[in-house]
């Protein structure tokens, strides 16, 4: 495997995160909480997409997709479970339809995206019960 499709470990998900994006800035007390740092950038994302910084919200979006792919069990678990419904639930709460990006979405993403959907829908007992349906 070439170094750029290393398997991206979940203990390097906020060092990678704090380079691939300089522009985003991560307050001290969270470093070492991933699943509050998921919620920090989907707010990041949301300013991305509020000021038409679409560039900075498709490579937020690769980056998501990147840690499905590449990523460690719990790194896969964190892109769905803290960047995807993170997304989700914080652009939600700011009145902002999360549904608009889901078509710049990668492969990977757009399946957990629908995972989570069904989820909340009740259509599913737990988040990748169907996965391999979709």
């Amino acid at each position: 495997m070439s170094p750029k499709n290393k398997v991206i470990e979940y203990n390097d998900i906020v060092k990678i995160l704090s380079k691939e994006f300089p522009d985003f800035k991560i307050d001290e007390e969270i470093l070492d909480l991933p699943y509050v740092v998921a919620g920090s950038f989907a707010r990041y994302l949301l300013e991305c997409y509020k000021t038409k910084s679409l560039d900075k919200l498709k490579l937020g979006l690769d980056f998501v997709e990147k840690l499905h792919v590449h990523g460690d069990n719990k790194t896969k678990e964190l892109a769905t479970m803290g960047f995807l419904e993170g997304i989700q639930n914080v652009w939600g709460n700011k009145g902002v339809d999360s549904e608009l990006i889901f078509n710049q979405l990668g492969k990977e993403s757009k399946k957990w995206w629908k995972q989570l959907n069904k989820f909340w829908q009740a259509e599913i007992k737990y988040v990748g019960e169907t996965i391999d349906e979709e």
